[in-house]
C-alpha cells in the first residue's frame, strides 16, 4: 500500500474559532442534553406515574414533574409519555442565585447547578411527597403545598405557645437544606439538615436541632466521603420506628485552605481539605430517638475503633430490618481491609445518662433486639490490591427467621465483580451460631457490576435488580437475579445488547418499581440519551422477570429522540491485544469530518487513564464533545488502559504505587496498535495529547516521556504531585504511610525531560479549583521556570474544577485548537 499524502493542518483565525467553540458547544448541549433527572416510579390505583426534577420549556426555574406510564406498548412507536410540570414558579420561593454550598455540592456530584426544586421524597404508593428548594422544605398533603420549619414561640410569663412568629427558614438566616427525608414508621416526622445541624420537624413544627460547634458538623457527609467515596447522605431512618441515625463530623483536625483569587474582598470562606498523609475528619455514629413529641440524642459508648481497629472510613450505614440494629460498613485508611458489622441498640447512650435511666432502668434508648447482644462481624473483606466502595450493600428482610440477618453485598474478583448474599445466624444469647455466603452470579463471572448505582431488592419475590456489564466490557445492562435458591444461580440481563443504560452519580438509584417496571437513561455511540420505561412481567412459571419495553418518556415540549446517527458519522471501536499484557483493550477512533482515503490526519489524542474512569463506553456522549477536532480536520483517538475502571481487579490493580508507569505505556503501545489498524488513517508525526484531572497528570507524563512522539500536550487541572492531594483517594492508589513512591510518581522530576521548544506544553487551570488545587500548578510552574522549560498558561480566576461558565468554556475551545493547529505546525522532530 501507498504511504498516505499528509492532511493540510486547518488554517483558522482565532474569531472564527471562538465562533466555532460556541456553535460546537451549543449543538453537544443540545444534543447531550439530559432533561430530567431523579426519577421515581410509584404505583397508583390506576396504574403507575414517573416522577422527577426538571425544568420545563417556558421556565428557567427547575421543578416537580410527572406523568402516568402505560402498562404495556400501545403499537404506536410514535407515542411518547410526556412529562409536565405539577406546581408553576408561585407557589414555591425560590432564591435567584443558588448558595455557595449548593454549588460545591454539585461540585462533588458532577451535576449541573440548578435554580429551583433541587430534590423531592415520594412515598412508593404516592404519599409523603415533601419538596427542597434548597433553602425551604414544602410537603404537599391533599394537593396543598405547605411550608415547613415553623418555630413557636413560648411566652415564659404564662408558660404557654403563642402565636408562630418565625422559621428555621427565615430570609434573616439564609442557609442550606442538604437532606430531608419522611420518616418511614410516622409520617407527621420529617428529618432535614439546614447549615450542617439537623432539625426534627413534627406536624410542620420544629422540636428539635443539634447543637452547633465550630468544625464540627451533623446529618452531613465529610468532604472525603463525598468526593472519593461517593456517600452523600448522613442521616438514616429506621423503617419501623422513630429512629434516626447520623453521622456526627469533627473535622477541626483537618488544614483550613482556602480557594479564592487573591486580594477579592468578597473571598469564599475557607474549606476543610485533607491532604494526603495528615489528618482526616473523624466521624462517628449517633442517633435521635423521638417519643412522645421529645427527642432523645444517644451517643455509641464507644469508639467506632471497638468495632473495627483500624477503621478510618464510614462507607455505608444504616438500619437492619429490624429498625433497632445498626449495620455500618467500615473500611481502614489504606483501604485493603473492610467489615460489615452490626451494632446493637443498646451499644448506645443516652445524652445525660449517667449510669441508669430512670425510663427503663438503663443507659440504652430501650430494650434491644433478643439476639444482637454486642457488635457482630458479618462479612471481612480484604484485598491485596485495594476495595473500591459501591452501592450494593442491602439488609434483607429476615423476619420470618428470627435472629438471622442477611445482606446483598457485592465483591470484586479479579476478572469483575460478584453478587453475593452474606449470612449471619445469632444464639438467643448473641453469640454467633451460623456465618454463610453465597453468590448469586456464576464462578466465573467476567462482568463487573455498576458500583455507583444503588441494588434494588425486591423482598416479596426475593430479586435483585443491578446494572452489570454483562454483554460488553463497554456498556450497561439492567440485570436480575434471585437469592430464592441457593443451591442455583438464576440470573438474566433484561436490556438488549448494544444499548448503555445509565443513572445519575447524584441520586445513584434506579427508577424502579417491581411491581410496575423500571425507567433509566438509554444510549449507545450512534443513538442520543433518551429515558425508556421497561415494564417488568413475572410469570408462575418463572422465578425471574422479563422486561418488556413501553415507551420513551420526554419533557413536554421536546422532541423524541431522533433516529440513530448514520453510520459513517459513527466512531469506530477498536478491540485489540498488546505484547506487554494479557488483557484485550478497547480504542475509541473518530475521523475528521473532511475524511478521504488515503490521507493521515494530524491527531488529537485525548487521555483519561486513571482508576475509576471508563472513556471507551458504548454511549453517544462518549465522543458527540470530541466533534469540535473532527470539523477541524483532526482525527480523535481515546482508549482505556490498564488501570481504568470496570474491568475487574487484575486490569485495576497494575498502577498500584506507582502511577504514570503502565497507565502511560498502555496509551503509546494503544496508539500505535491503532493507527497500524486504520491503515494511515493517524499522522503519528502530528500527534497532540490532551486530558483534565488525572488526564492532565497523564498528558505531561506522556509528553515527558516520550516528547518524539508527542508534538505537544494540553494539561487541565492537573494533579502534578500526589502529596497535595486528598487522603482517601490517594493513599488508596499509592499507600500510607508516604513512601518514596510518591517522589517517584510525581510530575515534577520528570520536568527536565520536557521539551525545549515553545508551544509545546499548554497548562490550565481554575484558580478557585478546590479538588486538584492550584498550589499543584504553582508547583509545576516554578519548577519549570528553574528548569528553563517553555510554557504556555491559561488561568480562569472564577472557574473550579471544571470550567462551567459558557464563555469560559468557549474561550477555553478556542485557545485549545489554537494551541494544537500551531503545534502541528512546528517544525518536525
Amino acid at each position: 500500500m501507498a504511504p498516505s499524502e499528509a492532511a493540510p493542518t486547518p488554517v483558522v483565525s482565532f474569531p472564527d474559532l471562538i465562533s466555532h467553540a460556541k456553535q460546537t458547544r451549543m449543538e453537544v448541549r443540545t444534543v447531550l442534553a439530559i432533561t430530567f433527572t431523579k426519577m421515581t416510579i410509584v404505583k397508583t390505583e390506576s396504574g403507575c406515574k414517573m416522577y422527577a426534577l426538571g425544568t420545563p420549556q417556558c421556565s428557567s426555574m427547575q421543578t416537580l414533574l410527572s406523568a402516568s406510564l402505560p402498562k404495556s406498548p400501545n403499537g404506536n412507536n410514535s407515542d411518547v409519555v410526556r412529562l409536565t410540570p405539577m406546581y408553576d414558579d408561585s407557589q414555591i420561593k425560590i432564591r435567584a442565585a443558588p448558595s455557595a454550598e449548593f454549588s460545591l455540592m454539585c461540585e462533588r456530584q458532577r451535576s449541573a447547578v440548578v435554580s429551583g426544586v433541587m430534590d423531592y421524597s415520594i412515598g412508593l404508593d404516592e404519599s409523603n411527597l415533601m419538596l427542597n428548594t434548597g433553602e425551604r422544605l414544602y410537603r404537599v398533603l391533599d394537593g396543598r403545598i405547605k411550608s415547613l420549619g415553623a418555630i413557636r414561640v413560648v411566652d415564659l410569663e404564662v408558660d404557654q405557645e403563642v402565636e408562630e412568629l418565625t422559621s428555621v427558614f427565615s430570609s434573616k438566616r439564609p442557609g442550606f437544606v442538604s437532606d430531608a427525608r419522611v420518616c418511614p414508621s410516622d409520617n407527621r416526622i420529617i428529618a432535614f439538615v439546614l447549615n450542617k445541624k439537623i432539625y426534627i420537624d413534627i406536624n410542620g413544627v420544629v422540636v428539635f436541632s443539634t447543637a452547633e460547634a465550630e468544625g464540627v458538623t451533623n446529618g452531613v457527609s465529610p468532604y472525603i466521603a463525598q468526593e472519593e467515596l461517593e456517600r452523600f447522605e448522613a442521616i438514616w431512618w429506621s423503617p419501623t420506628s422513630p429512629r434516626l441515625l447520623f453521622e456526627r463530623v469533627d473535622e477541626r483536625a483537618v488544614d483550613n485552605l482556602s480557594f479564592s483569587c487573591p486580594g477579592k474582598l468578597d473571598a469564599d470562606p475557607p474549606m476543610r481539605y485533607p491532604r494526603v498523609g495528615l489528618s482526616n475528619a473523624t466521624s462517628e455514629l449517633r442517633m435521635l430517638i423521638i417519643e412522645d413529641g421529645k427527642v432523645l440524642q444517644a451517643r455509641l459508648k464507644y469508639s467506632l475503633r471497638a468495632y473495627f481497629h483500624t477503621m478510618e472510613y464510614i462507607v455505608r450505614a444504616g438500619f437492619a430490618n429490624d429498625g433497632r440494629t445498626v449495620w455500618a460498613q467500615l473500611m481502614n485508611r489504606q483501604q485493603n481491609s473492610c467489615v460489615l458489622v452490626l451494632i446493637p441498640e443498646k451499644d448506645f447512650i443516652i445524652d445525660g445518662c449517667q449510669s441508669t435511666d430512670q425510663r427503663n432502668g438503663s443507659c440504652s434508648p430501650s430494650p434491644s433486639t433478643p439476639f444482637v447482644k454486642h457488635w457482630v462481624n458479618v462479612h471481612a473483606n480484604e484485598s491485596d490490591a485495594w476495595i473500591n466502595v459501591h452501592n450494593a450493600t442491602v439488609p434483607l428482610d429476615s423476619s420470618d427467621r428470627p435472629g438471622e440477618y442477611s445482606f446483598v453485598y457485592s465483591k470484586e474478583t479479579g476478572k469483575g465483580s460478584q453478587l453475593l448474599i452474606v449470612n449471619i445466624t445469632l444464639n438467643n444469647d448473641g453469640t454467633v451460631f451460623s456465618q454463610q455466603e453465597f453468590s448469586l452470579l456464576p464462578e466465573d463471572a467476567n462482568f463487573s457490576i455498576c458500583k455507583t448505582t444503588n441494588v434494588h431488592v425486591d423482598k416479596n419475590r426475593k430479586l435483585v435488580y443491578f446494572l452489570a456489564n454483562h454483554s460488553n466490557p463497554i456498556e450497561w445492562n439492567v440485570c436480575v437475579a434471585s437469592y430464592s435458591h441457593r443451591d442455583r444461580i438464576l440470573f438474566r440481563q433484561l436490556t438488549p445488547d448494544g444499548i448503555t443504560f445509565k443513572t445519575e452519580r447524584a441520586s445513584h438509584s434506579l427508577a424502579l418499581h417491581p411491581e410496575v417496571g423500571f425507567a433509566c437513561w438509554a444510549t449507545s455511540l450512534n443513538q442520543q440519551q433518551h429515558c425508556r420505561f421497561y415494564a417488568l412481567h413475572h410469570s408462575k412459571d418463572d422465578v425471574l422477570p422479563t422486561a418488556e419495553y413501553v415507551t420513551e418518556v420526554i419533557l413536554a415540549g421536546t422532541a423524541p429522540v431522533p433516529s440513530p446517527t448514520k453510520k459513517e458519522m459513527v466512531p469506530e471501536v477498536i478491540e485489540y491485544k498488546t505484547a506487554s499484557s494479557p488483557f484485550t483493550f478497547y480504542a475509541l477512533v473518530m475521523k475528521p469530518f473532511n475524511y478521504v482515503p488515503h490521507r493521515s490526519y494530524p491527531v488529537v489524542q485525548y487521555v483519561y487513564g486513571g482508576p475509576g474512569v471508563q472513556v471507551v463506553r458504548n454511549d453517544f456522549s462518549t465522543w458527540v464533545p470530541f466533534q469540535k477536532y473532527t470539523r477541524l480536520g483532526f482525527a480523535v483517538v481515546m482508549l482505556d488502559g490498564r488501570g481504568s475502571a470496570n474491568r475487574g481487579l487484575d486490569f485495576e490493580s497494575p498502577i498500584k504505587r506507582r502511577l504514570g508507569v503502565v497507565e502511560v505505556e498502555d496509551q503509546l503501545e494503544g496508539l500505535r496498535i491503532v493507527a497500524e489498524r486504520c491503515g494511515g488513517l493517524l499522522d503519528l508525526e502530528r500527534v497532540v495529547v490532551t486530558g483534565w484531572s488525572y488526564g492532565g497528570y497523564m498528558a505531561l507524563m506522556m509528553l515527558a516521556k516520550h516528547p518524539n512522539v508527542y508534538r505537544a500536550a494540553i494539561a487541565g487541572g492537573a494533579v502534578t504531585d500526589w502529596r497535595l492531594y486528598d487522603t482517601a483517594y490517594t493513599e488508596r492508589y499509592m499507600g500510607y504511610p508516604l513512601k518514596e513512591n510518591y517522589d517517584n510518581c510525581s510530575v515534577l522530576p520528570f520536568v527536565h525531560a520536557l521539551p525545549e521548544e515553545p508551544g509545546r506544553l499548554m497548562l490550565i487551570h481554575g484558580l478557585i479549583d478546590e479538588n486538584v488545587h492550584f498550589t499543584h500548578m504553582e508547583r509545576l510552574i516554578n519548577t519549570l521556570i528553574k528548569r528553563g522549560k517553555p510554557y504556555d498558561l491559561k488561568l480562569f480566576p472564577s472557574e473550579r474544577h471544571g470550567v462551567r461558565s459558557s464563555e469560559s468554556a468557549a474561550y477555553l475551545d478556542a485557545c485549545m485548537l489554537r494551541f494544537i493547529i500551531d503545534a502541528c505546525n512546528l517544525p518536525s522532530r
